[in-house]
């Protein structure tokens, strides 16, 4: 099974513990697609994304737009595009709010009809 997992949190390693355990399953492949930078507004911090080297999974930093927005940020489309054509999900697990634009965008490019 290909699972695509996308989460803006994972933009840090700790975030991405869950995933090195949940690729250990057999027949399981996982990647992740997250901000290649993050900037929290409340604590007014930016954060680059980081990668473990151990990591049993793969990783696709992607370019957030309208990061400084709790509704409006969404990952590079075209980039997004390309991924989800190398990867051809089974599953995504998309852990962003609900009413997030990047949410719906993931929806729509991974219809199963145009992949």
């Amino acid at each position: 099974m290909r699972i695509l997992y996308v989460n803006h949190s994972c933009v840090l390693s700790i975030n991405q513990i869950r995933l090195t355990e949940l690729a250990k399953f057999p027949d399981t492949k996982v990647a992740l697609l997250a901000p290649m930078r993050w900037r929290e507004r409340d604590i007014k911090k930016t954060y680059t994304f980081q990668y473990e080297k151990e990591n049993s999974f793969k990783s696709y930093p992607t370019k957030p737009y309208l990061n400084f927005h709790p509704i409006l940020p969404f990952y590079e489309p075209f980039r997004t595009r390309q991924i989800l054509k190398e990867i051809k999900p089974d599953l995504f697990h998309i852990q962003e709010e609900h009413l997030r634009l990047s949410a719906l965008l993931l929806v729509q490019l991974g219809k199963p009809t145009e992949m």
